[in-house]
């Protein structure tokens, strides 16, 4: 028996929350679809996002726990777990 897929959502690992939903829905276009909040909270509230563009799903999440995020991205980790950000 086949399996048969119908969809994909990557999930990206987001340094800044805010950021990505300025890139991603303000530049592309995507909708929110669900967070771990409100649907329409304040971005710097959410830790995780699913998003789509037309048939395009995708997920982001925060590299850091509320409270934790360094004030700059190490580089180091920009290319890591298999997701270059």
């Amino acid at each position: 028996m086949a399996i048969e897929l119908r969809g994909s959502a990557p999930l990206f690992e987001v340094f800044d929350m805010p950021a990505a939903f300025a890139f991603y829905r303000g530049v592309l276009g995507f909708e929110v679809v669900n967070t771990n909040t409100q649907k329409d909270a304040d971005p710097a509230d959410v830790d995780w996002a699913w998003l789509r563009l037309n048939d395009v799903d995708v997920m982001l999440n925060t590299a850091y726990d509320q409270g934790e995020r360094p004030p700059e991205r190490d580089p180091r980790g920009v290319c890591g777990y298999g997701v270059c950000l």
